[in-house]
């Protein structure tokens, strides 16, 4: 079905917005909707806008005659009792030619004023084709008024109109006699969203014979949404912990509005001294929206105002942000504000008011108060400061617009409609139709844009008196002119003053140019000096703290211990293959089932891994979760067992690796160890490794040493000096008490996954040495299936520095440790020079195969820059050396030695100063 929605803008208004809002619903449930405008701003998708036919040469004279009119007949005469729109009717577009007209099936008008005149209305009309107007204020039967604000002229001819001071030759009436011209003998159905409108196009002269519908707006529930409060208030840069009277329209100082009134009542809530302390302190504010009130800022209460908001979004993060809407108008049709409100979920305080009592439901969906009322409306914003009431409210409202505002429920009842009349339509003999392209109506290339002629200026009501009105308009402008043209030169002397102001603003700009360049190039000087400044060191200590930049930081556990249990955490990569092996040797523990709680923490698999966890979870005989990273993004296995590790509520917490199986009595017999030792952190066991086929082996795995692992000893239990010399653990054997991980914090998200266990271990060896049953407790299966080939020793280069980097890191920086440290440092430096080669074989070898990669780059550049400083501190170490050696045999010479290094570094100091 086509169908044509007329309206003057596609932007701007509540109008506009209810018939955009119609024409999508209408496309979305199927039909041929397009529209057609005035004035074209938004990017509505099928939207035409009309322009005036250029070759007409008097086309524009009776337009500047009727804006004439407007301004000095209507806008300068207005009483001051209402200041919303009142429009002079004439001229208007003659549409009734355009091909989107001759093509529809049914026309939908909408607000049409300084589009659509009486004459070009007449002419609509009189093509025979069903038209449905929507009436979104009370213009298309007054005559000039858009909201009548209690005059009840329009019953009976719109005679001496209160809201013009004065009304020459019976304007009004004029106005409304060819506005009646134009209806006359029409097929015109009327639809209004709410039933107040009804009621009052049913009670007037013009329209109380034609067949009224009442069909509610729609709105578009999925932009307006209910948000979390605090992230709307975030997003508007709003303090969080107050309460938020939102007021809001397209302009606040239109007297219909109510604005004053809602100031009014404002000032009786600020009378309760319990509301005046919140607002005092910021706990009670007020937030806007539109073009703002100046009075707004002296009510006593903090006021944010946000201005005039052009997206659907930004509205909706507005209300979602506020506690209450409160809406004071004084006569209104069937606010959009209202439905944006409560389809966000925010609860209504307004007045009993037009067809606003059709929407909020008092004490269900807001509170109502008397119309006009302040001091009542102050008594429903003070009922509705109990937050419980407001979101049961809140709640009701969006119930509320899901059932009743949809899209698809407007668009269902218009759609109806349009059917209905275009079938009674189809069997009536038609009337004498217009031939679309006639008489000067162009279309443009692109189809966005038609031209179409200008109607007659005036109707029958207006032409006798319309060359009376136009001079009296002329008149008045021409009353003007004297001040018009000092006002004229009045700003010709302000562009001279401005123009040397301007000359002014620049000779300072250019000095404030120059004096920011010198202040840079200073700056400059500044930041290499203490760059070079940096760069001097006056041991290795300080480089060490300088390069480790990633914090390690303590865990932060989720939910409280629960004694007794354990937590296990696997930590999964595309591990589907080996998962269920690793679970059911889990469920298979000799301990009670409530005693256990499985964690799989799974990486961004693509195998399927997350599936294969999934299904074991919904048959585990323990509890079990599956969790991951939100985003899916791939952390790494350290940051994936850390995430399993703060969701625990074991008092213990057990490592296993996919594809390894414990054996049924591996926690039992842990468990059993560290009841006997209090004082153990944490202990592990012997590995037993087999091929899939069930042949034992012999791995490297677990040894990740500078030292080959043959030649260390690495007989339990493992010491802090064992483990500087590599890692003989494996990570499925490890049983740690929860408050031990405490101690020692997580490692660095960033570190390899043996290298991230080795540096915990290593921390929990400084309190106690870590045991190992010698029992083998887990199955280990391992892949390659050739004695020492699992693990290649190339891969451990990387690993061993990160290892003794962060390690030196957090020992310098723990105050129990910090000597210590000092001493491993000074002990492991020749390591570290010895690693050095190794490690860059293995950055080349890894280029070789995978391509330049910008992270290992960096990680190439950060060895180059720790290489040169450890080159520099052997040489300082070793003549420390020597002197301590020669000292020993002449007496005074270490003293001498230490004065002169002191004397040294301090002159140093006083040259950096």
């Amino acid at each position: 079905m086509n169908i044509t929605l007329v309206n003057t803008m596609d932007s701007y208004g509540g109008a506009a917005k209810a018939a955009v809002r119609l024409h999508l619903a209408l496309r979305a449930g199927g039909a041929d909707s397009r529209m057609l405008v005035r004035h074209r701003r938004g990017g509505v998708p099928h939207t035409i806008a009309v322009a005036v036919d250029k070759a007409n040469d008097e086309a524009y004279p009776e337009i500047v005659h009727g804006q004439c009119i407007q301004r000095h007949i209507i806008d300068e005469n207005r009483t001051p009792g209402c200041n919303t729109y009142f429009s002079f009717p004439h001229p208007g577009l003659d549409v009734s030619r355009l091909d989107i007209i001759q093509r529809a099936d049914c026309i939908n008008l909408h607000w049409t004023d300084r589009f659509l005149s009486p004459v070009s209305l007449r002419r609509l009309f009189h093509l025979g084709k069903p038209v449905v107007w929507t009436l979104h204020d009370q213009a298309p039967f007054t005559g000039g008024c858009h909201y009548a604000m209690d005059c009840h002229g329009f019953r009976n001819g719109c005679s001496k109109c209160p809201q013009l001071v004065d009304n020459p030759w019976d304007l009004t009436a004029a106005a409304l006699r060819d506005k009646a011209d134009a209806y006359r003998g029409t097929n015109l159905t009327i639809v209004t969203p709410s039933r107040w409108m009804a009621g009052q196009a049913g009670q007037s002269a013009l329209l109380g014979g034609f067949r009224i519908e009442v069909i509610p707006n729609s709105l578009n529930i999925d932009v307006f949404r209910p948000m979390p409060q605090p992230e709307a208030r975030e997003a508007l840069d709003l303090p969080a912990d107050a309460l938020y009277l939102l007021l809001g329209s397209y302009d606040l100082k239109e007297v219909r509005k109510g604005t004053r009134q809602c100031m009014h009542a404002l000032q009786h809530c600020l009378q309760d001294p319990g509301f005046q302390d919140r607002s005092r302190a910021g706990g009670i504010r007020l937030l806007t929206f539109g073009y703002p009130h100046p009075d707004l800022e002296r009510i006593g209460m903090p006021v944010h105002a946000l201005g005039y908001l052009e997206s659907e979004e930004s509205l909706a993060t507005a209300y979602a942000a506020a506690d209450v809407f409160v809406l004071p108008s004084l006569e209104d049709n069937l606010p959009n504000t209202i439905l944006e409100a409560m389809s966000c979920g925010t609860a209504i305080a307004a007045f009993d008011a037009g067809g606003i009592p059709e929407m909020v439901e008092e004490g269900i969906t807001g509170r109502l108060a008397a119309r006009g009322d302040a001091e009542h409306l102050a008594r429903a914003i003070a009922q509705m400061l109990d937050r419980d009431d407001r979101q049961a409210m809140g709640r009701a409202c969006r119930e509320r617009v899901e059932r009743d505002y949809a899209p698809h429920v407007q668009a269902g009842r218009y759609l109806d409609l349009f059917c209905e009349l275009a079938v009674d339509a189809a069997d009536r003999e038609p009337g004498p139709r217009l031939q679309a392209g006639a008489d000067g109506v162009r279309e443009s290339g692109d189809a966005e844009t038609v031209t179409a002629p200008l109607a007659a200026a005036s109707g029958p009501g207006i032409d006798p008196i319309y060359d009376d009105l136009l001079l009296l308009a002329l008149k008045k402008a021409a009353l003007r002119l004297p001040a018009l043209e000092e006002k004229e030169l009045i700003l010709v002397d302000r562009d001279r003053t401005i123009e040397d102001l301007q000359g002014y603003i620049n000779d300072q700009q250019r000095g404030i140019d120059d004096q920011q360049r010198r202040i840079d190039d200073q700056q400059r000087r500044i930041e290499e000096r203490e760059a070079h400044i940096e760069s001097i060191h006056e041991d290795g200590l300080h480089w060490l703290l300088a390069t480790a930049t990633r914090p390690q930081r303590p865990y932060v556990f989720l939910h409280e211990p629960v004694p007794g249990m354990v937590t296990v955490v696997i930590a999964t990569r595309d591990a589907a293959a080996g998962l269920e092996r690793s679970v059911r040797s889990v469920w298979a523990q000799n301990i009670p089932a409530g005693d256990l709680e499985l964690l799989i923490c799974d990486d961004s698999s693509s195998d399927g891994t997350w599936d294969v966890a999934v299904s074991l979870a919904s048959q585990s005989p323990v509890s079990m979760q599956t969790i991951s990273y939100p985003d899916r993004f791939e952390r790494g296995a350290t940051a994936m067992r850390d995430l399993g590790i703060s969701h625990a509520r074991g008092e213990f917490v057990a490592l296993l690796q996919p594809g390894d199986a414990w054996r049924p009595e591996r926690l039992s017999r842990q468990l059993q160890y560290l009841g006997e030792h209090p004082d153990a952190l944490c202990v592990c066991g012997a590995v037993e490794e087999r091929t899939p086929e069930g042949r034992r082996v012999r791995t490297r795995r677990g040894f990740y040493g500078l030292d080959p692992a043959e030649a260390y000893d690495f007989s339990p239990p493992y010491t802090f000096e064992q483990f500087l010399h590599g890692n003989p653990i494996a990570d499925s054997t490890l049983l740690i008490r929860r408050s031990a991980l405490i101690e020692v914090g997580s490692s660095p998200a960033h570190l390899a996954y043996p290298t991230g266990t080795w540096l915990q271990i290593a921390k929990l060896s400084l309190a106690w040495p870590i045991d190992r049953l010698e029992a083998p407790l887990v199955d280990v299966i391992i892949p390659g299936g050739v004695d020492g080939e699992c693990f290649p020793p190339d891969r451990a280069y990387g690993e061993d520095l990160e290892f003794l980097s962060h390690l030196l890191h957090w020992m310098l920086q723990h105050p129990c440790h910090k000597e210590l440290g000092v001493k491993v440092y000074q002990e492991q430096y020749p390591r570290l020079m010895n690693l050095r080669g190794d490690a860059y074989r293995f950055i080349e070898g890894f280029y070789r195969v995978c391509g330049h990669d910008g992270e290992l780059w960096e990680f190439k550049e950060y060895f180059n820059a720790m290489s040169t400083e450890l080159v520099r501190l052997r040489k300082e170490m070793r003549w420390v050396q020597r002197v301590k050696s020669v000292a020993r045999f002449i007496p005074g010479l270490g003293w001498t030695a230490k004065l002169i290094m002191s004397v040294g570094r301090r002159l140093g100091r006083n040259r950096r100063g």
